[in-house]
């Protein structure tokens, strides 16, 4: 179950069912739409493969209607979340053998938000509930463990992306196409910066936006790549029409490449996920604030190597950090340790054999 498929998330599930098919198992990804912020960021997916799901929000609460899905399954893994009704009912309903095994995974602890007392409690009783628990990292697998879930119920992930691809564009690339690429945006070696994600609220654009108008008083030589859609694009029309800025909308592994040759360092205020990833694979320190909600990837980056913090939310002060970490930020050398997708494949497929074995 998903609240929406993402892009990202294509090559997972597609290399999940390949694998547990040769077991003799089958798999269904069943997601619904997504909303708001969400929606505005282009990158929901509708594979022929994918059963949709509909769904409503209750004021918190996400309202499914997957019985008929799941009823004749012999096991279902949920988003670990509170408010989806749907989980809550089959782990109060377990009173058969007939009844699926239920497995949870996501972030498991309270990455990204301060968590609602209520939702916390209901989470970690889901959480002891549950036949099977998939943590996207290891922080999460220790947090499940301290309350309650044994060893051999809990299954790390090291939840990634697929940087194949990535990867063969850098080493594919030649200095011709990253000198048209400079030149078509009219960069300066050493003066550019580059934020990719979404566009919203979660990843703090608007003191994104206000730190570029200081960056411009500051040294208007220095340019922004923006990499993304979402619904707070609008923030960036004044630093494009002064030329600090540069939309270049959702971008592929191509444009990524030529951005880890061009740019000195990936920005983004607000909350790391999966772009840790990525900007380990493109070999390009990522700077944040102190008082970003971050995602439980921001635990494959190292403090003063691979990861700036300022501690400041004024817009002139983080600024002053971009331009400092650009002159005295070493360059991270290509990871070899970066998580793999084929690695979260197998972990994701041992984890559902287990979920699978468990004895009612």
């Amino acid at each position: 179950m998903q609240p929406y498929l993402p892009r990202y998330r294509l090559q997972f599930f597609e290399q999940v069912a390949s694998r547990l098919l040769e077991l003799g198992i089958h798999v269904h990804v069943a997601a619904g739409d997504p909303e708001s912020s969400q929606a505005q960021r282009g990158d929901a997916e509708n594979p022929d493969w994918l059963v949709r799901l509909r769904s409503r929000k209750l004021g918190p609460a996400v309202m499914t209607r997957s019985w008929s899905l799941v009823r004749d399954a012999d096991a279902v893994i949920y988003p670990h979340m509170g408010s989806w009704i749907e989980l809550n009912r089959a782990l109060l309903s377990r009173a058969h053998s007939r009844s699926p095994k239920i497995g949870v995974w996501g972030h498991i602890a309270s990455y990204v938000s301060d968590a609602n007392p209520v939702d916390a409690l209901i989470e970690r009783w889901q959480l002891r509930r549950a036949d099977h628990v998939f943590a996207y990292t290891e922080g999460g697998a220790n947090y499940a463990h301290r309350v309650g879930v044994q060893p051999n119920q809990l299954t790390v992930l090291n939840n990634t992306v697929d940087t194949s691809t990535l990867r063969k564009a850098i080493a594919e690339l030649s200095v011709d196409q990253v000198s048209a690429f400079v030149a078509d945006h009219d960069l300066t070696e050493g003066k550019t910066i580059a934020y990719i994600g979404g566009l919203d609220a979660s990843k703090r654009i608007d003191l994104l936006a206000s730190a570029l108008d200081e960056l411009w008083n500051l040294d208007p030589a220095v340019k922004v790549l923006i990499c993304g859609k979402g619904e707070l694009a609008p923030l960036f029309t004044a630093s494009t029409a002064r030329g600090q800025s540069v939309l270049l909308g959702y971008v592929g592994d191509l444009e990524k490449a030529l951005i880890s040759r061009a740019a000195s360092l990936i920005v983004n205020p607000g909350r790391i996920g999966l772009i840790a990833v990525e900007a380990l694979t493109m070999s390009l320190p990522v700077v944040t604030t102190q008082f970003a909600a971050h995602a439980p990837e921001v635990e494959y980056l190292v403090d003063g190597q691979s990861l700036f913090k300022a501690d400041t939310s004024d817009p002139r002060e983080f600024a002053k950090f971009i331009l400092d970490r650009m002159i005295a930020a070493p360059q991270p050398q290509p990871n070899e340790s970066v998580p793999d997708l084929s690695a979260m494949v197998d972990s994701f497929c041992r984890g559902a054999v287990q979920l699978l074995s468990t004895k009612a």
